[in-house]
């Protein structure tokens, strides 16, 4: 289903100007676009931010621990 929905929101953004990827991270399942300047190469803007998907695998971690603790 996520891999679905980037695959339509990249093709929405291949109809803007402007340098954009859309994929599914592997490790959170969360889609994340990214729009990178072309002359750099670097990501000027990241949806969600990296801090955001690296908050939520840690809390998943610790939520897995913690089960795992308790069983």
């Amino acid at each position: 289903m996520a891999k679905q929905l980037a695959a339509e929101l990249a093709s929405a953004l291949d109809r803007v100007d402007g340098d954009f990827s859309v994929s599914v991270d592997d490790d959170t399942g969360m889609i994340v676009v990214r729009i990178t300047d072309v002359l750099t190469g670097e990501i000027v803007k990241q949806v969600p931010p990296q801090e955001l998907m690296d908050a939520n695998l840690n809390m998943e971690k610790i939520v897995g621990l913690l089960v795992d603790d308790e069983g």
